[in-house]
């Protein structure tokens, strides 16, 4: 997991002076890292900047909000040629749809990254076979939230926004996290504290 450790910035201390912002400005439901400050006013630029939006507002490939729902097994086994990831985690109809990442089940040795297909008591069955017997290896599985994360980061620049805010959970994405390719802004992403909140890039190790 790639862990963001940064604290966010408080209602109290966006509108202290020691931020340079002033103690007389004044908010419209302007959310701060899950509380919502109430107020009137409109929302200055520089205001902005110090404001974060969060990734679970936003939707999913599949309908549904980011969810920081990525777990780990260490016990993973699958055989060549087989849809069956063994482990003694009991996964549910729940989790199917979620991405899994076994490494070294690929061909040749390499990661392989998949979704799960289908759930038979407790026991998953991965859209892709093995193509290498493997047996006692640290799998994430979860929710796959990038389309949720560059919907935040894209209108977090759009509108001007200077954080995308991560809550506590971990957050399965099928690629590296980053902002979109032109842009010259200062988009920042902050999760809830270490060890809290982060994400895990599946199909690496």
């Amino acid at each position: 997991a790639h862990w963001f450790l940064a604290q966010g910035l408080t209602a109290a201390q966006l509108a202290s002076s020691a931020v340079g912002l002033g103690a007389d400005l004044l908010f419209t439901q302007v959310v701060f890292n899950g509380a919502l400050a109430t107020g009137s006013g409109p929302m200055s630029a520089r205001q902005k900047e110090f404001q974060s939006i969060s990734v679970t507002d936003f939707l999913n490939a599949n309908g549904k909000l980011a969810v920081g729902d990525g777990k780990l097994i260490t016990d993973g086994a699958m055989t060549n040629g087989s849809h069956v990831l063994n482990t003694a985690t009991s996964f549910s109809s729940a989790d199917v749809g979620k991405l899994v990442t076994v490494p070294g089940a690929g061909a040749a040795g390499a990661n392989l990254m998949t979704t799960v297909a289908s759930v038979a008591s407790g026991v998953p069955s991965l859209t892709a076979a093995a193509g290498t017997s493997v047996s006692g290896k640290s799998c994430y599985y979860g929710t796959d939230n990038i389309v949720a994360v560059d919907a935040a980061t894209n209108f977090a620049i759009s509108s001007k926004y200077g954080k995308v805010w991560l809550p506590p959970g971990n957050y399965c994405v099928s690629r590296a996290v980053g902002t979109p390719i032109g842009y010259a802004g200062n988009i920042k992403m902050e999760g809830a504290g270490m060890f809290q909140a982060g994400f895990t890039i599946m199909g690496t190790d």
